[in-house]
């Protein structure tokens, strides 16, 4: 009965699909949600990928949202000096610290491979500095 039929549906959907894919030698696959005549795996197919998107687009809003509610509500800016402040704090400047060091040994890196100034921007140099010195002295406080 509907068994049948359903099962004749899906087999002739399969070699419509079959006959496109070989009119078609630059597709070495046709997809079925992608196909002319689209059958019930087809839809199925659509069905599925759609409801995938937007599983995935609710995801990634929940996890914006936790991040944001973590952002404003973080427990070394709430309360510092609570046990989860505390925490916090300390895993924080444990996690930061190599970062911060890396970011000075390059600089250090990049300052000891500079060249030296030639005596032309050297004096432009204390031009600017001595002129900064007196904008800053005439200034009223």
């Amino acid at each position: 009965g509907e068994f049948e039929m359903a099962v004749l549906e899906i087999v002739k959907a399969e070699e419509q699909r079959k006959v496109e894919s070989m009119n078609n030698p630059d597709a070495k696959l046709v997809r079925p949600m992608l196909a002319k005549t689209k059958g019930p795996l087809g839809e199925l197919e659509q069905q599925a990928t759609e409801a995938v998107k937007k599983l995935t687009d609710e995801e990634k809003q929940r996890l914006r949202n936790i991040q944001k509610f973590l952002d404003e509500n973080r427990p070394m800016q709430q309360n510092e000096k609570s046990v989860v402040g505390v925490v916090e704090t300390i895993v924080v400047g444990i996690v930061r610290a190599p970062i911060l060091f890396f970011q000075i040994f390059a600089r250090v890196k990049n300052l000891l491979e500079s060249e030296p100034l030639d005596d032309a921007d050297a004096e432009i140099l204390r031009q600017n500095q001595s002129q900064e010195k007196m904008n800053k002295r005439g200034r009223p406080s």
